[in-house]
């Protein structure tokens, strides 16, 4: 599950894959190479553009990722702030960074996951 293990190269944040493609010239040049996604690494979820699109749509965007450690097509979590405190409409202020410790959970799993 390392940086390097099992023919994985990282663990690419859901909303950032196209630039850690471009970033890794050398490494996405290499078709045996798989890139792996992870919930747990990507932006706060605050606004409408924090939202990530469906697995499925980015799954055909991006056939090289695999997504298997994703368990909804769906944003989980952006449904999750929806449901907690409303529409962007009903609540413009930031949502995921006003939880700081929102962010370091998410973090943390990561790390422990990592391990």
């Amino acid at each position: 599950r390392g940086a390097q293990s099992g023919g994985y190269t990282c663990h690419i944040p859901l909303d950032s894959m196209q630039t850690a493609l471009l970033s890794f010239p050398t490494l996405a040049s290499d078709s045996k190479r798989v890139f792996l996604a992870h919930e747990s690494v990507r932006e706060t979820v605050n606004y409408v553009c924090d939202q990530r699109r469906s697995i499925r749509e980015i799954s055909a965007e991006f056939p090289r990722v695999d997504f298997s450690l994703t368990t909804h097509d769906h944003d989980d979590l952006w449904q999750s702030y929806l449901t907690r405190v409303g529409t962007p409409s009903e609540h413009s202020t930031p949502r995921e960074s006003a939880e700081l410790c929102a962010v370091a959970e998410r973090g943390r799993s990561f790390f422990c996951w990592l391990q």
